[in-house]
C-alpha cells in the first residue's frame, strides 16, 4: 500500500458507517432496489447497487435517470428510500471488535467521528436501534455538507468538529469513495476489504493500509496508540 502520511500518534480516527463498522450492505440493496423499481421502474442487478454503496443517497436514487430529476423529485425518492431502509434494518449486524475499537480510542484518549454517506433522517433511525454510536464524539452525515463523498467535505467537518486541524488523522472506510475523500481531506486512509467495496478498486486507489478482517484492523490501531500513546479520557 501507499504510505503518504507521516508516522506519530494519532490525533484523531473517522470511521465510514456501512460497511466499516455494521454489515449493512443487506439492507441497502434491498431499500435502494425497492426504491430505484418504485421510480426508474426496473431493479437493477445486485452488483450493480453495490457499486454505488458509499455514494451519497441524492446520487444512487436519479443514478438510472435519463436526465438529471428536479430537486424535488430526489427529495421525494429520499423520503421513499429511508423508509425502505428502515423496513430492512432487521438486515443489519453490527461487525465484530465495532465496539472494541470504539472503546480502544474513548480509552485512549483519542476522539472519533462517524463520517457517513446516511443521510441525518437516517442515521438518527439508525442511532436508535445502536445506541452505541453514541460512544463517538461527532457524527457528520451526508445531508451536513454540499458535496458528499468523495468530496473531502465530511471529512473536514469532521476535524472541525473533532479539532485537529492538523497532525495525523486515520480515516478507515471499505469504498475507493472513501479512500478518495480521506486522501483530499489529508487523513491517512485505511481500507476495509470485508465491507462492499470491490477489492481490486480499493487497492487499485492505493490506501495506507488494507485489511482483510475487522480483527486486523483492531490490531493495527492498537498497534499505532501503543507505539505512540496519549491520555485517556473520562
Amino acid at each position: 500500500m501507499a504510505s503518504t502520511v507521516a508516522s506519530g500518534r494519532i490525533r484523531a480516527v473517522l470511521f465510514d458507517l456501512d460497511g466499516t463498522l455494521v454489515d449493512s450492505l443487506a439492507a441497502i440493496v434491498a431499500g435502494l432496489g425497492d426504491t430505484l423499481e418504485r421510480y426508474a421502474g426496473r431493479r437493477p442487478p445486485r452488483e450493480r447497487i453495490v457499486a454505488m454503496v458509499g455514494l451519497p443517497l441524492s446520487k444512487q436514487v436519479a443514478v438510472l435517470d435519463p436526465v438529471p430529476p428536479s430537486e424535488d423529485a430526489i427529495r421525494e425518492r429520499v423520503r421513499f428510500a429511508e423508509t425502505r431502509f428502515a423496513a430492512h434494518s432487521h438486515l443489519e449486524a453490527v461487525f465484530p471488535h465495532t465496539k472494541e475499537l470504539l472503546n480502544l480510542c474513548r480509552g485512549s484518549g483519542i476522539p472519533t467521528a462517524i463520517v457517513t454517506s446516511k443521510t441525518r433522517t437516517e442515521f438518527e433511525a439508525f442511532r436508535t436501534r445502536h445506541p452505541w454510536v453514541e460512544g463517538v464524539d461527532a457524527v457528520v452525515c451526508s445531508t451536513d455538507v454540499e458535496r458528499g463523498k468523495p468530496s473531502p467535505d465530511s471529512a473536514l467537518l469532521a476535524r472541525s468538529l473533532l479539532e485537529v486541524s492538523s497532525g495525523r488523522v486515520v480515516f478507515v472506510g471499505d469504498s475507493t469513495f472513501d479512500v478518495a475523500c480521506a486522501r483530499a481531506a489529508g487523513c491517512e486512509a485505511w481500507a476495509v476489504a470485508y465491507g462492499a467495496g470491490d477489492r481490486r478498486s480499493l487497492e487499485a486507489s492505493l490506501p495506507d493500509r488494507l485489511f482483510e478482517h475487522p480483527r486486523e484492523l483492531l490490531q493495527e490501531l492498537r498497534k499505532a496508540i501503543d507505539l505512540h500513546p496519549c491520555h485517556a479520557r473520562n
